[in-house]
């Protein structure tokens, strides 16, 4: 028995749905990358909450725009 792993590719996100019903259909065990995978029915992930990442994303940008130096460690 096998298993399957699905990695962070737009292509791949964009038909998940899909992959999500094969895996299923074929009893094959999936680890996907981003947890919405999982939240659609899949098995489990091991990514982040997309919209977290952005979100800590952009209040990094926004502190770097306000002066703060990018090598210094950040805090929440």
């Amino acid at each position: 028995m096998g298993a399957l792993v699905v990695g962070a590719d737009p292509s791949l996100y964009a038909q998940r749905g899909q992959l999500i019903a094969l895996a299923a259909r074929h009893q094959l065990p999936a680890i996907y990358e981003w947890r919405l995978y999982a939240v659609e029915g899949g098995l489990m992930s091991y990514g982040t909450i997309l919209t977290d990442a952005y979100s800590h994303l952009g209040r990094y940008a926004g502190r770097i725009l306000n002066g703060e130096k990018p090598g210094r460690r950040f805090r929440r």
